[in-house]
């Protein structure tokens, strides 16, 4: 049965669980059983709760028995690693967390929901993904460890998130950068310089949200780096792992013989890879790249589309106009970074190459060590065992004010919710924006360890409401036609209720109670105080926080279903709420 019956149970144990996985011989992959084992406790029913121990059903009468060591209300229940294969005919066997990952996905009760390839597939994915944390945290824990005792730094957030999303079964897993390409892999510690080309302009797509920008944008970054003009073209960033695979299609092979796209010396300038992996940094740019890579992360293949890159110039022209005045007026402290040009090579025919997608995003961070970090990196468990960045950070501020641990993490949560929370939800209810600021696309800025300043990056997660479409064309007249996404008010609100309220929001509650010095349950009456003051205020949708506070069920992702599938969330041609899930409300159970 889903999560609301098969875990339910009070906030417990938390402190059972720092260490949980620094022991064990493959930290990697027991990390990847609890984000599987939370993914699938969401979405499906075969799970069953026996006192502290989670029952899964096989096939031919067997189950899984795995010790649940803490309970949450948020979503994240941690598990022991001593689990037990169980049949009715014999004493239960101690089963090693592989084999028991094999049994689940060969042999789980999951129906029809998936073929024995996809589950194959799947149990593939998720054992790379335990090998491949546990190879960054051979390579950087010592560091990234040493990075935790410090306030946190952009650039060691970013290159520091070794163990990715806790609610995924797969959370590292990739279908490239193996070999001399690791370099390429943030969790490595890479940095590696771009490929500049000089480009006919027949021969370069340019999409810009303002007339001429483009050009203008993309000199002031070959100046930035060095890299000088040719008389009428125009010079291109490019990912080199990018480029080594484009500059073998015909196309641009066609196109380098022609001379329409050359390949430029540069001066080898770094550029750091971020969390996403595809899209990178550096302090001297004016903006960061967000690039086109063929690979499956996670639950999509790393490449650009059209509409998503249309959505980027939208989302600048709507922050360019009256509505973006408002919403810095509103919320001065947050900051959306807007993605004002794309760029693609062109066939010698004409066609546009979207595998060569460039997005040039507003880049405000000019040093490594600026006091901005990436909220998931803040809330991710200790690689190698002990506190969480963000439990260490409220543990600093209670020793600066002479606070308890649990009134100081009090605080901290609030001028979270304050300063990177209410700016989303509001440019929601009042303008009808919607952000998808999940953990991994808000950055936090801080000010003696707390919450001061925020910003959104990544405009794929936009769209509008349906609702708001007259008001905002009054300023951006072709919004409906742009190809931007538009849900109505109630399908918006369940988006946001996935990835505000439980990504952004609900994972940030789990990983300060993971602590064991305040609950869960203390925190989430915090939240239901701040969602009760942004809804008493002058609102023009209430429904998301009406679903908030009072609806029995708000929605999760299918993390796990969709692995399974084999689905292409990104590229799917369905309706995207279709793959979306009830997950009970934390204020109304």
């Amino acid at each position: 049965m889903r999560q609301d019956t098969a875990l339910l149970a009070p906030d417990g144990g938390a402190r059972d669980v720092q260490n949980a996985s620094a022991s064990l011989p493959n930290p990697g992959l027991h990390h990847v059983a609890g984000g599987l084992l939370n993914a699938l406790l969401r979405e499906t029913a075969i799970g069953t709760r026996e006192g502290a121990v989670l029952r899964l059903a096989l096939g031919g009468g067997s189950w899984l028995a795995i010790p649940v060591v803490h309970d949450s209300s948020a979503g994240r229940h941690a598990f022991a690693a001593e689990w037990r294969f169980v049949t009715a005919q014999a004493a239960p066997q101690p089963i090693s967390v592989p084999d028991g990952l094999a049994c689940l996905l060969r042999e789980g009760a999951f129906g029809d929901l998936a073929t024995p390839d996809h589950r194959e597939k799947l149990l593939t994915r998720a054992l790379d993904a335990g090998a491949a944390i546990d190879a960054s945290i051979t390579a950087r824990g010592a560091e990234v460890s040493d990075a935790l005792t410090r306030p946190p730094e952009f650039l060691a957030a970013e290159q520091g998130l070794l163990l990715g999303h806790p609610v995924h079964p797969a959370p590292k897993s990739r279908d490239a950068f193996h070999g001399e390409d690791q370099t390429y892999a943030p969790e490595l510690g890479g940095s590696f310089p771009l490929i500049w080309l000089s480009v006919a302009p027949e021969a370069l797509v340019i999409g810009e949200a303002a007339p001429g920008f483009g050009v203008r944008a993309l000199t002031a970054m070959a100046h930035a780096e060095a890299v000088s003009a040719e008389p009428g073209r125009v010079l291109l960033p490019m990912h080199p792992w990018q480029w080594a695979r484009l500059r073998e299609t015909p196309e641009v092979a066609a196109q380098i013989d022609r001379g329409a796209i050359r390949v430029l010396d540069a001066n080898g300038a770094p550029w750091w890879p971020t969390a996403s992996v595809r899209s990178l940094w550096a302090p001297h740019a004016p903006f960061m790249l967000k690039v086109s890579l063929s690979i499956q992360v996670t639950n999509s293949v790393r490449v650009l589309r059209q509409d998503e890159v249309d959505r980027g110039i939208q989302v600048q022209r709507i922050l360019d106009s009256p509505i973006g005045e408002a919403l810095r007026a509103q919320s001065p402290q947050f900051r959306f970074l807007g993605e004002p040009v794309y760029a693609m090579l062109r066939a010698a025919d004409g066609q546009a190459l979207p595998d060569s997608l460039v997005v040039l995003r507003e880049n405000p961070i000019n040093r490594p060590d600026a006091p901005v970090a990436m909220l998931a990196a803040l809330c991710q468990d200790h690689p190698t065992g002990g506190d969480a960045w963000i439990v260490e950070l409220i543990g600093r501020v209670s020793r600066a004010r002479g606070l308890p641990w649990a009134e100081a993490a009090g605080l901290w949560f609030d001028r979270f919710l304050d300063v990177a929370i209410a700016p989303v939800l509001l440019a929601a209810s009042d303008f009808g924006l919607l952000f998808g600021a999940h953990q991994q696309n808000l950055l936090i800025g801080l000010a003696d360890d707390l919450p001061a300043t925020a910003m959104f990056r990544d405009c794929q997660g936009t769209a509008y409401v349906v609702e708001f479409e007259a008001a905002i064309a009054e300023h951006i007249p072709d919004i409906g036609t742009s190809g931007c996404s538009g849900f109505s008010s109630e399908t918006a609100a369940k988006l946001i209720s996935y990835y505000i309220f439980l990504n952004a929001v609900f994972l940030t509650i789990a990983a300060i109670a993971r602590s064991g010095q305040i609950t869960e349950a203390a925190l989430f009456e915090l939240w239901r105080g701040f969602l009760e003051d942004l809804a008493a205020g002058p609102r023009r949708d209430h429904r998301l926080f009406a679903l908030g506070l009072a609806a029995p069920d708000l929605t999760t992702k299918g993390n796990f279903l969709i692995a399974l599938s084999g689905l292409d969330e990104a590229g799917a041609a369905i309706d995207p709420i279709t793959l979306y899930h009830d997950f009970p409300n934390p204020l109304v159970a």
